[in-house]
């Protein structure tokens, strides 16, 4: 009868050996492909990843401002700047990339581009920091934690406006940080008596603006003021507040005033004929006294054509100024009809009961 034989123990013991390392070594390897895998997923790429496809695939550039208030302006809405920015991009691919190195890092930051003829133009860069919160594993997560927006604003807007009357921009408010230039003096401030105070302008300006803006100015009561755009300084300014009801009461003078003076420089009235408009002993006055009378144009007779008495400003209980235009029209047996276009405005003061013309400026 044949005996079995026993496996030696020796090996017995071996393949127990070999076994039991086996499975420490497949127990090992899942355990360090299970931290692998936590350490991949945790990586700041995969996060970048996710910005980019949420914020600058789509170019949700509304996302992005509302992400972030320091992208945005204080005088443009995040609509305006959004609808830019995604004309600034048309046409154009967006790509990122990181500008990192190293592997255990607080912070990510990416770049976000798109490419001319002439290079990579930079559009943005966001930044990933740590959270503090740790994955399954004990390896630090990333998250957004910044967006910078990068796009030409380069349109600047200069408003002139009355002194102590408040400039807008797109209904917000400029401060005294945006004067750029103040106590500009209006061209009446050259003829004013002693005493009384010309017109004065505070010049403010506002850079980096994207597209043409809203001007508004209110006066010191908070009421609108007209603006307009002045073409020879390029800038918006605040037009003159003019008086209605002087123009009302003193029209019918200054045109007396304008039409005697026509007349006496063509030699049509006496100098005394201007006594009752204009005030005596001052250096427009004597200029007119002293003008030489015989170098007037030959004429039979004269009307006046086109009269127009406007801007009335007052600038004291005493003394305004106005605007009067009129075309004098001289007769001549036989020739054309001379016709002298008149534009000037008269400065006047009360003197006794009546204003009276101290000074004048042809425009």
């Amino acid at each position: 009868m044949l005996t079995k034989k026993k496996m030696p123990r020796f090996y017995l013991v071996l393949i127990i050996c070999w076994a039991v390392a086996l499975t420490l070594l497949g127990t090992a390897l899942l355990i360090v492909r299970s931290y692998l895998a936590d350490f991949e997923s945790t990586q700041p790429k995969y996060v970048a990843e996710e910005v980019f496809e949420k914020y600058f695939s789509g170019a949700d550039f509304e996302a992005v401002l509302a992400f972030s208030a320091e992208n945005g302006s204080a005088f443009e809405s995040n609509e305006t700047l959004a609808a830019y920015l995604m004309e600034l991009i048309s046409g154009k691919e967006l790509s990122y990339h990181s500008i990192s190195s190293g592997m255990d890092l607080d912070s990510s930051k990416y770049i976000v581009k798109y490419s001319e003829e002439v290079g990579d133009v930079k559009i943005a860069s966001f930044t990933l920091e740590k959270t503090g919160e740790k994955s399954k594993k004990g390896f630090a997560k990333y998250a957004l934690s910044d967006i910078e927006l990068f796009y030409p604003a380069e349109k600047t807007v200069k408003i002139k406006v009355l002194q102590g009357s408040v400039p807008y921009v797109n209904g917000v408010a400029l401060d005294d940080s945006h004067i750029k230039e103040e106590n500009v003096a209006h061209d009446s401030c050259k003829h004013m008596p002693e005493g009384v105070n010309g017109i004065y302008y505070t010049v403010y300006e506002l850079q980096g603006l994207v597209k043409e803006p809203e001007v508004a100015v209110t006066d010191t009561n908070g009421s609108p003021l007209t603006v307009f755009f002045n073409e020879k300084e390029s800038c918006y300014e605040t037009a003159l507040l003019y008086d209605e009801t002087l123009m009302a009461e003193q029209s019918e003078r200054v045109i007396a005033a304008a039409k005697n003076y026509a007349a006496y420089m063509q030699n049509d009235l006496a100098l005394n004929k201007l006594n009752p408009y204009f005030e005596k002993g001052t250096e427009l006055y004597n200029s007119i006294r002293s003008t030489l009378q015989w170098a007037v144009i030959d004429h039979d007779s004269y009307h006046f054509e086109d009269i127009e008495a406007s801007e009335f400003y007052r600038y004291d209980d005493n003394t305004f100024s106005c605007r009067v235009k009129l075309t004098h029209v001289l007769k001549r047996s036989r020739l054309e009809d001379y016709r002298d276009s008149m534009d000037v405005t008269f400065y006047l003061r009360k003197v006794g009961n009546d204003y009276l013309v101290y000074d004048r400026v042809n425009n």
